[in-house]
């Protein structure tokens, strides 16, 4: 978190959501690609062409037709809608429950918000997957949640950070993000949120947010 002199008075928390209270696994994503025929995924769905469309997909700006369209092209066998939909899926590995239990806990002290960088694919699964596991609606736990396709920005953009603020009526001083990714701690430090980073190795169990001085 964000160091000042006196630890702030936090009224609101603004989640990440992979990463931070969902389970990635990207070696497992690269290797549902290469099953499906994407010859060296990494290299491959790291061009820039690759990045630039799924960037476009992760705002709304692209269809998911589109992007099967691209993976296809991409692959030296011919898969299917679904087969496509679950390599997408399996980097997507678990919710687990000591997280869900986390947010039970701190919805009682805060306002809680979600902001996503997330497509319509990945969408549908983890909210499928939470269901699964822990039945419910995974929005309930939050006053609001902001899928980056549906919002239309994207993390590290500055834009989503003040959109989040402004909609949600609430002080940047006064709020905690929570995120994976330094560049997007960065960005949201710039729109004057405290921040704290769930770096490799940890999880947002270990950053003490039930010890946090949250304001009555």
């Amino acid at each position: 978190m964000s160091k000042d002199k006196k630890p702030p008075r936090i009224k609101n928390i603004i989640f990440d959501l992979g990463g931070v209270l969902a389970d990635l696994d990207f070696d497992k994503g690269l290797a549902a690609f290469a099953a499906i025929g994407v010859p060296d995924p990494k290299k491959t769905l790291g061009s820039d062409e690759s990045k630039q469309l799924f960037r476009k997909y992760e705002t709304g700006k692209a269809e998911t037709a589109e992007v099967f369209a691209h993976i296809r092209a991409l692959s030296a066998a011919a898969p299917t809608d679904d087969e496509l939909t679950v390599a997408m899926n399996a980097m997507i590995t678990g919710f687990p429950a000591e997280r869900v239990a986390l947010l039970g806990v701190l919805k009682t002290k805060a306002r809680l918000f979600l902001l996503s960088n997330i497509n319509s694919v990945h969408h549908a699964y983890v909210q499928k997957l939470y269901r699964d596991l822990h039945g419910g609606n995974l929005d309930d736990h939050f006053e609001k949640a902001y899928y980056s396709h549906l919002v239309g920005r994207r993390k590290p953009d500055p834009a989503v950070f003040m959109h989040v603020i402004t909609d949600a009526k609430i002080n940047a001083k006064e709020t905690l993000f929570i995120d994976d990714m330094p560049d997007n701690l960065r960005s949201a430090g710039l729109a004057g949120l405290h921040t704290a980073h769930v770096a490799p190795g940890t999880s947002v169990l270990d950053l003490g947010l039930d010890k946090l001085p949250l304001a009555d």
